[in-house]
C-alpha cells in the first residue's frame, strides 16, 4: 500500500476529520485484551520483555486480541536489542583485522537495524512520547470524579 498510513476511525472522530463518505462502516471493533502470559514459542529473553510490555500495553488500553502477535514481535526485537547491546559492550564497537585494519563490529549494524525496528513497534503501540499523543485508547476513559481533586 502506497502513501501514508491511514489514521484510525476513532482518531478521525476525535479530531473532527472524519468524512461520512469515506468512513469504513465495516471496520472491526475489538475489545481490550487483558494481560496474558507470554507465548511458549518466544525466547526466554523475549518472555522477560513480555512481562514488561504486555501489562503496559493493556493498562494503556491499546492491546486487543488481534495485537498479541505484534506485541510478541515487539518483545522479541527488544530482546534482540538487549542481546546486541551486551555483545557490543563486551567486545567493543570495532575490531582489528589480521592486516591491521580497524573495522566496525558487525553487531553495531545489527543493533542499529534492530533499534529502528524496535522504534517502529513502540510507535505502533503508542509507547514513545510523540506516538502517545496520536494513539487512541480502546473503550471509554475511566470516569473522573471532580471532587477527587479537592478531597483526595
Amino acid at each position: 500500500m502506497k502513501g501514508r498510513t491511514p489514521a484510525p476511525t476513532t482518531q478521525k472522530k476525535v479530531t473532527g476529520t472524519l468524512r461520512a463518505s469515506r468512513e469504513n462502516k465495516r471496520e472491526p471493533q475489538l475489545a481490550v485484551a487483558s494481560y496474558q502470559s507470554a507465548p511458549a514459542s518466544m525466547t526466554a529473553e523475549g518472555q522477560a520483555v513480555w512481562k514488561i510490555f504486555c501489562p503496559l500495553a493493556a493498562s494503556m488500553g491499546v492491546l486487543t486480541e488481534a495485537d498479541l502477535q505484534t506485541l510478541e514481535r515487539l518483545c522479541e526485537v527488544a530482546a534482540e536489542v538487549r542481546r546486541l547491546t551486551k555483545v557490543i559492550s563486551e567486545e567493543g564497537h570495532t575490531y582489528s583485522t589480521a592486516a591491521g585494519l580497524i573495522k566496525a563490529h558487525p553487531a553495531v549494524a545489527m543493533a542499529a537495524d534492530a533499534d529502528r525496528r524496535l522504534l517502529s513497534y513502540l510507535t505502533h503501540f503508542g509507547m514513545t512520547p510523540a506516538a502517545r499523543s496520536k494513539v487512541q485508547a480502546i473503550g471509554e476513559p475511566p470516569s473522573k470524579d471532580p471532587e477527587d481533586e479537592f478531597f483526595n
